[in-house]
């Protein structure tokens, strides 16, 4: 099939459209999908747009509510199926209720999390905690046994979001490459210098410039190493090889032998939440890997003497959110 007949109508699509058929009402729909009228039209004109270019459904003042067109009377079948497709998904997913897969960069999984995990197993032996790696930082769509930690807002009305803390990016470099090649005090300046530059699959400004505006000004740098890995850029830093974007809180975590170049260079700061469907909320597994998640959080920073940007109330097992 060619990609420009690939129709990408995602499940919570399908099911605003089987609302709407069924009630006629979008503030109705709006109820049933917990979220808020202007939200519904504004997906609905983006689901007629992927379509037909034409509405679905049209307002009948006579009965006071929306009825279908001809084009959703045709479509209706096959969005019922999406939409029961992905019900018998998520039932197959729910079934085992003590499985958890968390889903972040290497960083934040070997230095924010890994020294608590056989402790956290210890304790907790009836939970099957998994673990995937993603330097992205974006999520397409997380599964409902899935913790994602991310930078994006997506769907607020599928998804809760704790946000965990702002990550403040910096320039980095190995004590020896500061000897031989200096500190830089302007962007003029670093421009002589090597910078490693992180690439990923979805790039980030903010992550592989250390800044949105630097990454403008930065574009004609004549020395600059791009890596595709996120350990080895690592240990490129270190090595002596250039200077590397990061934020402040993970190089000290890590206990890599690096120092703040450029001190006066004014990076971005990367705000990180905890994702997860709201239907997990009511599952004591993913609250218990939830909480320990900001407990995590509290004891890295704590070493590295930063306080948390975000307050955080422990989710109640007992109350269902």
């Amino acid at each position: 099939m060619k990609k420009d007949n690939f129709l990408d109508i995602s499940t919570y699509e399908a099911q605003l459209f089987c609302s709407i058929y069924d009630t006629g009402n979008t503030t109705e729909t709006a109820k049933a999908l917990r979220t808020k009228t202007a939200n519904v039209s504004v997906t609905l004109k983006r689901l007629e747009q992927k379509i037909t270019k034409e509405p679905l459904f049209v307002r009948n003042r006579r009965l006071g509510r929306y009825v279908p067109t001809n084009i959703a009377e045709r479509i209706e079948p096959h969005m019922r199926c999406i939409v029961q497709f992905a019900h018998e998904i998520m039932k197959s997913e729910s079934q085992d209720e003590n499985s958890v897969m968390i889903t972040t960069t290497h960083s934040l999984l070997e230095y924010f999390l890994g020294p608590y995990v056989a402790e956290f197993m210890k304790e907790n032996p009836e939970i099957n905690l998994s673990f995937k790696q993603d330097d992205d930082l974006k999520s397409e769509q997380a599964s409902l046994n899935e913790v994602f930690l991310t930078t994006i807002l997506k769907d607020e009305s599928l998804y809760a979001y704790f946000p965990l803390h702002n990550f403040k990016q910096k320039l980095w470099a190995s004590p020896k490459y500061i000897d031989e090649h200096g500190n830089p005090s302007s962007l003029e300046e670093l421009k002589k210098h090597r910078l490693l530059v992180r690439r990923i699959i979805q790039q980030d400004s903010r992550m592989a410039f250390g800044s949105s505006i630097a990454k403008v000004q930065l574009s004609e740098i004549m020395s600059r190493c791009d890596v595709y890995s996120a350990r080895f850029i690592d240990y490129l830093c270190q090595a002596g090889c250039g200077i590397m974007p990061a934020s402040e809180e993970l190089i000290k975590s890590s206990g890599l032998n690096l120092e703040e170049a450029y001190p006066g260079f004014k990076g971005d700061e990367i705000t990180v939440y905890v994702s997860v469907r709201k239907e997990s909320l009511k599952k004591e597994a993913q609250k218990k890997v939830i909480n320990w998640i900001f407990r995590c959080r509290n004891i890295a920073l704590r070493k590295i003497n930063i306080t948390p940007d975000f307050s955080f109330t422990p989710l109640d097992f007992d109350v269902e959110k």
